[in-house]
């Protein structure tokens, strides 16, 4: 019987009616603190996305270089009886597809700059760069948990990754249902 008892006492749904309705406990707080962690992880990752995009579009724009550089060579060798067509037919194809994936990368980054401009309420033709980002930039935090804390050597790194679990561990629910139900187990005994 105490084991049922417990295992009802411990029931999420059962703990969130009794402190909702009978202790007019709020949670606003804590899921306006929730909110803004989770927003400034989206926006912390999405800008770490948009320079990856960045970098690799300049690695595309590096392999449209020399597959143009190939066709080139391969048609000069065509010419002088040095290979066949299907050289310069390779090459060619290449760089179409070297091009294309080009032109939906910069595409995509567009699109990009143009949202973050709505959310900025800039003008959406509006450009800009994002800065780079270094190990020694607090560039995103929030209120609580800062996503790069100087994080310069392994042992910082390390640091960091355990203050971002112990930060997980402190806001999840679960740990907060069983926070309440042991205090409404407290009230009642």
């Amino acid at each position: 019987f105490q084991i049922g008892l417990e295992q009802v006492l411990y029931s999420p749904a059962l703990v969130t009616n009794i402190l909702v309705k009978k202790k007019m406990v709020n949670f606003q707080k804590e899921e306006q603190r929730l909110t803004e962690q989770n927003m400034g992880i989206d926006l912390a990752l999405l800008y770490v996305e948009t320079l990856m995009l960045e970098n690799k579009i300049n690695d595309q724009k590096e392999y449209v270089k020399e597959a143009r550089e190939n066709l080139a060579i391969a048609r000069v060798r065509e010419k002088m009886g040095k290979c066949g067509n299907e050289e310069a037919l390779r090459w060619a194809t290449q760089l179409y597809i070297s091009e294309q994936q080009l032109l939906d990368m910069t595409a995509a980054l567009k699109n990009i700059k143009l949202n973050i401009n709505k959310l900025l309420f800039n003008e959406q033709t509006q450009n800009f760069d994002l800065a780079a980002l270094k190990a020694t930039d607090p560039a995103f935090f929030t209120s609580d948990i800062h996503i790069i804390d100087y994080v310069i050597t392994p042992k910082y790194l390390e640091q960091f990754t355990q203050m971002l679990v112990n930060e997980a561990f402190k806001v999840s629910p679960e740990l907060a249902k069983l926070k309440a139900a042991i205090k409404m187990k407290d009230y009642e005994m």
